[in-house]
């Protein structure tokens, strides 16, 4: 991300999110980003970051268990606090 990207994208209202947790312990808690999602938000001076439940669809080639993990509310509370926050910012003009 350093260089182009960052630069592009520092000083934009820039959040990152993951999608990962193959099970429920991503629900209701803030799990920390991984290192390199650390570095990444450093680069590009993400406002913040949140990790949410992922999917894993049948017929995947994988040892992981299938299913969806995916908090539709959470993701959406989320998404409206970034909204009221971009909102405020087009407000104030």
């Amino acid at each position: 991300m350093e260089g182009f990207r960052g630069k592009a994208l520092a000083g934009k209202r820039v959040r990152l999110f993951s999608s990962s947790p193959l099970d429920d312990s991503a629900s209701g808690i803030d799990i920390p980003p991984v290192r390199f999602v650390r570095k990444t938000m450093t680069e590009i001076r993400s406002r913040g970051h949140r990790t949410f439940g992922g999917r894993l669809l049948p017929g995947t080639s994988s040892a992981l268990p299938v299913g969806d993990w995916r908090e539709r509310t959470e993701v959406q509370a989320w998404a409206s606090v970034i909204a009221g926050e971009l909102a405020e910012v087009v407000h104030q003009g």
